[in-house]
């Protein structure tokens, strides 16, 4: 129920028709007794000034930035570790002095999943398909885990091997960051981290032909079978959706704005109660 002192976490993006974490938050607010939403707000232009203006607003108490706004890291006073690195961030919280400070959990979200999943990240070799703010942040978090090694394919090739440096430099004798082309072949993990699978016909992002069974493939796009994810399930690769990362950052992001930790069972059970496939 929205009241006159509810407290307001605008979620900035385009296009949010498929977006499902203003529905997961909200419910999990109402189920704590937080006086507390998260609205979708869709920005088609001039993005940094409406940020600005809505974080002004006394009872908003911080934000969620989904695509193509993570990049957006300067209207931040300041980022996190992780932040630096992907070069976008996904969470800004308003503190009590009234700066902003941002951090991005897809990373540790996609990871976690992985983990609870079974996937072995010792010397794995990952490749990383596309490399927006999210998909870094998913490379950093690999890394963190244990991976050995991170393959860095996108378009733009400029910004791929911007990535693939941060990502080397934040490794150290960690792991390597190498920009390669979009080959599944010979990877442990490949992670889809194009908005391809987003729309109805969209190509796939790679030459599916090329995963091999035992393969892990996962989509960020939020869906629990994504055409991409039905393909490789088909040529026996384990499989998962972008609805796991989401459903893994639901506490880390929930502290983060300063409300209760929640299990992962309850978040599971949160989600089937909205009649998601979880």
């Amino acid at each position: 129920m929205i009241r006159g002192t509810t407290n307001l976490i605008p979620m900035f993006g385009t296009p949010l028709a498929g977006v499902r974490a203003p529905t997961l938050f909200s419910a999990y607010f109402e189920k704590i007794n937080a006086d507390t939403v998260l609205i979708p707000m869709e920005v088609q232009s001039n993005y940094p000034a409406t940020f600005r203006e809505v974080l002004k607003v006394t009872n908003v108490v911080g934000a969620m930035v989904t695509f193509p706004y993570k990049r957006n890291i300067d209207l931040a006073d300041a980022v996190s570790p992780a932040s630096e690195v992907a070069q976008a961030c996904n969470v800004i919280v308003k503190r009590p002095d009234g700066t902003l400070y941002g951090d991005i959990f897809d990373g540790v979200g996609f990871a976690m999943g992985l983990r609870r999943a079974g996937f072995n990240f010792e010397n794995a070799r990952c490749l990383l398909v596309g490399c927006g703010g999210a998909g870094a942040a998913v490379a950093a978090a690999l890394i963190n885990f244990g991976v050995n090694y991170v393959g860095v394919s996108g378009r733009n090739v400029k910004e791929a091997q911007a990535l693939t440096d941060r990502l080397n430099k934040y490794a150290g004798n960690r792991a390597q960051a190498a920009f390669v082309s979009s080959d599944p072949d010979g990877y442990n993990l490949v992670v889809n981290a194009t908005p391809l699978g987003m729309k109805d016909g969209d190509p796939l992002p790679f030459d599916i032909a090329r995963v091999s069974p035992g393969m892990t493939v996962a989509d960020m796009v939020m869906g629990q079978e994504t055409a991409l994810l039905r393909a490789a399930a088909a040529r026996g690769c384990k499989t998962q959706p972008g609805t796991r990362m989401l459903f893994e950052q639901l506490s880390p992001v929930s502290e983060f704005w300063g409300y209760p930790p929640v299990g992962f069972d309850e978040v599971i059970g949160l989600a089937k109660s909205l009649g998601w496939n979880a």
